[in-house]
């Protein structure tokens, strides 16, 4: 089984940024990028923490989603600026993203 990123895959990331925002990228090349995200997303969050937080509210449009990724995962000179992130909305966000593409 290959594993998940270990770093945040920001190619992925503006992959599926993109999509949201309605631009023109290959199903099967956004669906694989939501995967790694997703994968990597859930693995920042302590499964201890993961009971109390399922109920974090997600963005619901496409838009509200693009926009909270791209708050919250700044691409900044190249480098990605997380500061806080809730990875479960993330994950919410991104698993979402898939179900919708595929």
């Amino acid at each position: 089984m290959i594993s998940y990123p270990t770093s945040l895959p920001t190619d992925a990331l503006m992959l599926v940024i993109d999509k949201l925002r309605g631009k023109d990228v290959p199903w099967n090349q956004v669906a694989l990028a939501g995967w790694n995200l997703l994968g990597y997303a859930l693995a920042q969050i302590p499964q201890e923490t993961v009971q109390p937080i399922l109920d974090e509210p997600a963005p619901e449009t496409r838009e509200e989603a693009a926009g909270y990724l791209e708050e919250h995962l700044k691409l900044e000179e190249g480098f990605i600026q997380t500061g806080l992130v809730t990875w479960i909305v993330v994950a919410k966000i991104v698993l979402r993203f898939i179900l919708n593409v595929v």
